[in-house]
This record gives C-alpha cells, structure tokens and sequence, in this order.
C-alpha cells in the first residue's frame, strides 16, 4: 500500500476527515429523531374531557343506595378500558385518568354531581387491570351545599320548561319496508355466584329500518329474545349446552318496543353455570334465536366471550 505524501496528501486526509464528521453528524441527527410510532387502534379517539394518556376507567350500571343530606353512596361496575394499568390513588404529577359514565348517572340524577364523584374515585385506594372488571363497586363522596341548589334550580327549570313545551300525544309512524340488523356490541360477567352468572350486553341496530323488539301481543313469548350457551370454541355449534336465556321486555316503554336504526339496548339477565366446564370456556350469547324479527343480516347474531374464571 503507498502513502501519499506531501501538501496533496494533507490536503486530501483534511477533506477525508471534513466528510467523515459530516457524515457523523448525518447519523446522529438520523438517531435523534426516531420514526414515530403508529397509534394503537383504541388510542384514535380521544376522549375530549381529558387528554388520554392510556388510563380509562368507564362506570356502568350505577346506582345510589344511599343519599342523606349532602352525601351519595354508590354502586356501581368499573371497567379498565384504555390500554394501562391504573393504580389509584394518583400522586399530582401522574397520568390523567379519563373516566367515562353510561346513561345510568343521568338515570340516578348524578350528572351535575361528575366533579364530586371523580375526586372521591381518584383518592380511592385500588387498582386495575387492563380490561379487567370490578363488580358492586362502592363509593361515596359528598355534594356541596352549591351544588345541590344549583341542581334544584336547574331541575325547576327543566320542569316548567317542558310544561311550556308540551304538545299532543302523536302517533309515531315506522317504515317497516326497510330492514333492521341487529348486533351485539358488548357483552361481560357483572356477577357472579356459585350456581349462576349475571350477563351484561348491548345490542344495536346497524341497519337501515326500525326493528320491532317487543311482539303483537302483550305476552313476552313473542317478543326478541336472547339466550346464553357454554361452548368449547368462540363459534355457535349444535353440541354448545343452553344455560338459558330472556325475553327483551324492559327498557324500551317509552319507544313502543322499537329500536331505531343507530340506537342501542343494554341490559342484563341471568343464567344458571354449574354445568359449564373447564372444557366449555365460552359464553355465547345470541340474540332472535326464535326468528322473531326479519333482518338484512342473520349472521352476526352471536357474540362470543372467553371466560377465564373456567
């Protein structure tokens, strides 16, 4: 190998060593900034209370079993919906925690009552698994004097607001000609014993007609039904065992019966497990067995739900 010597040599070794810290440079700054990552598929909408940084909780199926003066007691289902573990109570610099309600705090008059509510649920001592579940949780936690006048003021309001507003009764009228289509949404354990479970769900209706839940009759046994099987596999099949089922009966008074397209049903029943084995870890819930209601889709009717306590 032959050494280049003189000022032509030291010439080209300055411009070999100028190109090698630039390209160094290149490399670092290549490492400085890494290729941000794709967001994760639940991350996508962010819930506008509070800005999500993984932790969620959701509370369902609420309801006061206490109320004296300023105090609230509750039960309720809590549920790990975002993509952390949380741990509670958060010290001042942790992660936000965005927690979200279902209808049943407005149904128990909680709805002007979400700041009370999230400051005793933060300071409470537990934690979570993601998508875990905590049934017949309780809590309490106390409402202002402020608030509860607000709340009477405002319910006044409302009141004489729609006596203003009220109209004659109109006769609602259904275009049947076009189809609903029924799914499952939700389904999951809220309670359990020895000899039986508690199943939650929610249906809704993606279709395009009205879908006519409750029967012609007064009777239930023509209305949509739904029932529960034990399964070894996530797909309905003959051989799946019958822990029993339920009429769609409630709930729906106040819409004759008659879910809209886009609107959704929740509810809970019943059924009895012992007879579901270790060999049998599905829940399958599915709904018009009976084939009550014409759809544009019988397919998707059935919901599958791995229960990891068989």
């Amino acid at each position: 190998m032959t050494f280049i010597k003189g000022n032509y040599g030291k010439n080209l070794s300055f411009k070999l060593l100028i190109c090698f810290f630039s390209l160094s440079n290149l490399a670092l700054i290549a490492c400085a900034s890494p290729k941000q990552a794709a967001p994760l598929v639940q991350d996508t909408i962010i819930p506008s209370k509070k800005d999500y940084q993984g932790y969620r909780l959701q509370l369902t199926s609420i309801k006061v079993t206490k109320s004296k003066g300023n105090q609230r007691k509750i039960s309720c289902t809590l549920i790990n919906t975002g993509r952390e573990k949380v741990r509670l109570p958060a010290n001042s610099t942790g992660p936000n925690v965005v927690i979200q309600y279902d209808k049943t705090l407005e149904d128990n008059g909680l709805a002007g009552y979400t700041n009370s509510l999230e400051r005793a649920l933060l300071k409470k001592k537990f934690s979570l698994e993601v998508g875990k579940i905590s049934s017949n949780f309780e809590l309490k936690f106390n409402i202002s004097q402020a608030q509860l006048a607000e709340s009477g003021e405002k319910e006044k309001k409302a009141i004489k607001s729609a006596k203003e507003k009220e109209v004659p009764d109109t006769k609602v009228v259904y275009d049947f000609s076009l189809c609903p289509d029924l799914k499952l949404d939700t389904v999951f354990v809220i309670k359990r014993s020895r000899k039986s479970v508690e199943l939650a769900f929610k249906i809704t209706n993606y279709g395009e007609g009205p879908a006519a839940m409750f029967g012609e009759t007064e009777a239930t046994d023509d209305n949509v039904a739904i029932r529960a099987y034990a399964s070894g596999t996530a797909k309905l099949s003959r051989g799946d065992l019958i822990l029993g089922g339920a009429f769609i009966e409630g709930g729906m008074d106040d819409k004759n019966g008659v879910l809209m397209p886009q609107e959704s049903f929740s509810g809970s029943f019943e059924v009895e497990s012992r007879k579901k084995t270790r060999y049998m870890p599905y829940f399958i819930l599915s709904i018009d067995d009976y084939q009550a209601l014409w759809e544009c889709d019988e397919r998707n009717n059935v919901y599958p739900l791995l229960d990891k306590n068989k």
